[in-house]
């Protein structure tokens, strides 16, 4: 049977075997998102919910309770300035599972990230808080910024989300992580899910 394989192997062109071999690898990565995209639809939503509340979090971290004086109200800001004065470093546990989260005014980061994933998180808050409302767009803006910040928060919260998570739940992890990369760089919207990762 080996023979059998081996002769028709060397009676391919170059070419017959590079489409072979390409072909396979397409199918192994078609086979692949198949897979992410049945589990991101049929897993559980098994992290904690994210209870995140803006109104606590401005009341305790925020200047004078979140309150924002008239002075201050949002105007055309910089990122710079943005960056500078909303942007608030929180303890990851005050935020859940989250990376960061924007409360209109104010936004909050985690200071437990690893230092080029903070800057990018920051960055894509930032977009936020200045009235970019898709996530995908404050991703590639904050990529253009921060790029290598890109790849550490996307290796950051993968592992993360590992670690946090029995053994036994991996396969849903995997979906959960397809579901919220289709969301962050493919343009899908949260759509019924929870906002875990990110």
């Amino acid at each position: 049977m080996l023979k059998k394989i081996t002769s028709t192997w060397h009676g391919f062109s170059t070419l017959q075997k590079i489409l072979f071999i390409v072909g396979i690898l397409l199918g192994f990565i078609a086979a692949t998102l198949v897979v992410f995209e049945l589990l991101s639809r049929v897993c559980p939503a098994y992290y904690p919910a994210v209870d995140v509340s803006c109104a606590e979090l401005d009341e305790k971290y925020a200047p004078n309770g979140g309150e924002i004086p008239y002075f201050m109200q949002p105007q055309k800001q910089s990122l710079d300035e943005v960056l500078e004065d909303q942007i608030i470093y929180v303890p990851q546990e005050e935020i859940g599972t989250l990376n960061g989260i924007t409360c209109g005014y104010y936004a909050y980061v985690s200071k437990d990230l690893p230092g080029p994933a903070k800057t990018y998180v920051s960055i894509h808050e930032a977009m936020h808080v200045l009235g970019e409302g898709s996530e995908t767009q404050a991703n590639l803006k904050a990529a253009k910024l921060a790029p290598f910040g890109m790849i550490v928060t996307v290796i950051h919260t993968a592992l993360a989300s590992f670690t946090r998570t029995p053994i036994q739940n991996w396969p849903c992890t995997l979906g959960r992580l397809w579901g919220t990369f289709k969301v962050y760089f493919l343009g899908n919207d949260w759509s019924g899910g929870d906002m875990t990762i990110f």
